[in-house]
């Protein structure tokens, strides 16, 4: 699998102006411009966060950059994958993620051009903590 950062951000971030449009018939989102910022969207009625992460390559899993995630001051997180999309509280996902890769053994690969390293998660480990949106 090659990841290009360049290809990979547009995908990101139509998808974070979807949920931006979902959400908006009840609170009042708004995206988050820049790169590596605290978080995606941003609620102005609410004070809602959102991290939003979405399976660019189909893998039919979720794929999280741990450190990076764990960096993120969201409120949520929403995911989409296989045409799905699930949200959780993000220190709910945090915990569960962390038990996932112990429980299954799961070592860390690399996840981008920029050394990134993270896990691939099994969807039957994550859609247990996850609604769907």
């Amino acid at each position: 699998m090659a990841f290009d950062f360049h290809k990979d951000l547009p995908y990101g971030e139509d998808f974070e102006y979807r949920i931006a449009q979902r959400l908006w018939p009840k609170h009042n989102c708004w995206k988050v411009d820049g790169y590596f910022k605290p978080f995606d969207l941003i609620c102005d009625d609410c004070g809602l966060t959102v991290e939003c992460k979405t399976d660019r390559y189909r893998t039919g899993n979720m794929v999280f950059e741990v450190d990076l995630l764990n960096l993120s001051q969201a409120d949520i997180l929403v995911y989409e994958v296989m045409n799905k999309i699930y949200w959780g509280h993000l220190e709910n996902v945090r915990y569960w993620i962390r038990l996932a890769i112990e429980v299954d053994g799961l070592e860390r690969q690399n996840m981008g051009e920029n050394g990134n390293k993270g896990y691939i998660i099994p969807i039957k480990d994550t859609a247990m903590y996850l609604e769907e949106l």
